[in-house]
């Protein structure tokens, strides 16, 4: 067989092979329908295995096509598998979440309800769904098995099921919030990934310039003993220093350590580990204060005493589900219990701010706190939002232009004096 056409019976299997597969989960999907497969069906978890396995082979035979690009290939693989792996279990839990409110709301069997709905879900949210629903059927209350099978549904639901923890029954939101996840924009680990990938691509780009293309250029000024403009003469001059001050080696261990890091990340992720968790609820921690005052406003609707509500959110299983607000909750909640209004109680530890506590007071006064607790709650993470958007546009508006900058003096310095040499020769 000539060379010729193995080269093409290769290209043709490393593009074949994942188009395929995508081709049969399509197929699939058009096949089932919403509802999915009925369980037992050993046709379709056939080719479900078949069409995964294409996928994952053309993946690797892709990333080991070249040398040079294989990492950058497998790098931007991995984090579109990623993307898509927690966009997908986030709209399942987000959807989990709703269907358990509109079976609570109805008076609906929750059990009988995820047994017939099940075949939507996969994954660790359709592991523990599944445990939901034998856990409800074995006489558990709502809000404890929501706290047992909590990878099931979105994290904001452990803060309702503490609210509702003492009488059993799981609170609700009126008129189908539920169906809206508590806050639809962007996640602060989708920002801070884009802008780590945009800070990382500049400097392995930097990196890669002055350890192996600029000393070619050099050998090539060299070789033909050239006068070089001040432009060039200052760019090898810096990548000099770089080398030979050790901050290339620096560079490279650094690089090293991301990348293994990097990979920690994608697994934990991937397993539904988010090691992360801590850094981003601080960043986030004003969509978390929002969170919050809803939580307030379900209580209040209740008629439930906000001392009983800072407790069943601050002590006790389940609670609200993010770690940096614990302790000001729970001096709050003792601030609370002594006597001081809820209000000053929350404004103390940073959970209110003190230019709020009129509007609370006066709407409090007119029997309308649950709304102003929600209205509050919704400017709070539309303000959050918009500062983070702006954050985001800044630093990568900064990062793209300090990068395309780097490349244009590059390009300015190596390829004036090539230009002027190719003039010569001419």
């Amino acid at each position: 067989m000539s060379s010729p056409v193995e080269l093409a019976l290769m290209l043709l299997l490393i593009v074949g092979a994942p188009l395929l597969g995508v081709l049969i989960r399509a197929a699939l999907r058009l096949v089932y329908g919403a509802r999915g497969p009925a369980d037992g069906d050993d046709l379709h978890a056939g080719l479900t295995i078949l069409a995964w396995a294409l996928i994952v082979l053309g993946a690797v035979m892709i990333s080991f096509a070249s040398l040079m690009f294989g990492v950058v290939i497998t790098a931007i693989f991995c984090g579109a598998l990623l993307e898509y792996v927690l966009a997908r279990r986030r709209l399942q839990r987000q959807t989990a979440w709703a269907m358990l409110n509109q079976a609570t709301r109805r008076g609906h069997s929750v059990a009988e309800l995820v047994s017939l709905q099940k075949s939507r879900f996969s994954g660790v949210v359709r592991n523990d769904l599944e445990g939901f629903a034998w856990q409800v059927a074995n006489g558990e209350s709502l809000p404890m098995s929501v706290a047992i099978w909590r990878r099931a549904f979105p994290r904001e639901a452990q803060g309702y099921a503490a609210i509702g923890k003492q009488d059993g029954t799981l609170p609700v939101e009126p008129d189908d919030a539920s169906q809206r996840p508590m806050d639809s924009t962007p996640g602060g680990t989708d920002t801070l990934a884009y802008l780590a990938w945009v800070g990382v691509t500049g400097v392995l780009l930097v990196t890669a310039m002055m350890i192996w293309i600029v000393p070619a250029f050099r050998q090539i000024f060299l070789d033909f003993s050239m006068d070089l403009p001040r432009v060039t003469q200052t760019f090898l001059d810096v990548t000099a220093v770089f080398k030979g001050s050790g901050l290339a080696a620096l560079f490279v261990i650094v690089l090293s350590l991301g990348a293994l890091a990097a990979l920690v990340l994608f697994f934990c992720y991937l397993a539904d580990v988010p090691v992360l968790q801590g850094l981003t609820d601080r960043l986030m921690f004003a969509r978390h204060r929002g969170q919050l005052l809803r939580l307030l406003a379900i209580a209040a609707e209740r008629g439930q005493p906000f001392a009983k509500t800072l407790q069943n959110l601050a002590m006790g299983h389940p609670q609200f589900p993010v770690g940096c607000a614990q302790r000001p909750l729970q001096k709050s909640m003792r601030a609370a219990a002594s006597g001081v209004d809820w209000k000053d109680a929350l404004a103390r530890v940073g959970l209110l701010k003190w230019h709020e506590l009129p509007l609370l007071a006066a709407a409090e006064k007119s029997n309308n706190l649950p709304w102003a607790l929600r209205a509050l709650s919704e400017r709070i993470v539309n303000r959050s939002h918009a500062r983070w958007e702006a954050v985001r546009g800044v630093a990568t508006v900064g990062a793209t232009i300090v990068v395309g900058l780097l490349v244009m003096w590059f390009c300015v310095a190596m390829f004036a004096p090539l230009v002027k040499l190719i003039s010569n020769l001419a």
